[in-house]
């Protein structure tokens, strides 16, 4: 579960400058978190999000 969502992270979040890695890798799993628990929740997600 935590390894396809942080697959789906890293997809989505796609970004073309990596040179922050720091700050892309916080971002990557701070929505990783948001849509693992949105799932759990079981709550409509943003289409932006899905």
């Amino acid at each position: 579960m935590f390894v396809e969502e942080f697959r789906f992270c890293f997809w989505k979040w796609n970004w073309p400058l990596l040179s922050n890695y720091v700050f892309y890798y916080a971002h990557c799993m701070l929505f990783t978190f948001i849509h693992t628990f949105l799932v759990q929740k079981k709550t409509n997600l943003p289409l932006w999000l899905q």
